[in-house]
């Protein structure tokens, strides 16, 4: 189990986020898990909780474009990280989370 920030309406006033916990799930070949340490708070976050940003994601969803933290699984057609690799994760959401599940291609290692 692990811990999200989510949004579960639209408001002008960051009311709807809350703090949600989620069964882990299993990963696609291509998958990595990352243990998140570090999240950033960018503006399409703020209006991805009004819905005034090009990308809607469905309700709910987790907050969080960009994070780093630790590999802590990976599946089985990844190639470039190892479990314990330090890294950067980029993507739309899911960064406001104590793990975070992406595709081996939006990880980059930290130098």
């Amino acid at each position: 189990m692990f811990k999200a920030a989510v949004v579960t309406s639209l408001t002008n006033d960051l009311s709807s986020i809350e703090i949600a916990e989620f069964k882990r799930r299993s990963l696609k070949p291509n998958e990595v898990r990352v243990k998140v340490e570090a999240a950033s708070v960018n503006f399409p976050d703020l209006l991805m909780t009004e819905g005034l940003y090009q990308y809607k994601p469905d309700i709910p969803f987790t907050l969080g474009m960009e994070s780093s933290g630790i590999v802590i699984e990976v599946g089985d057609d990844v190639e470039s990280f190892t479990i314990d690799d330090s890294v950067i994760v980029s993507g739309k959401t899911g960064s406001f989370a104590e793990e975070i599940i992406a595709a081996e291609d939006l990880l980059r290692l930290k130098p």
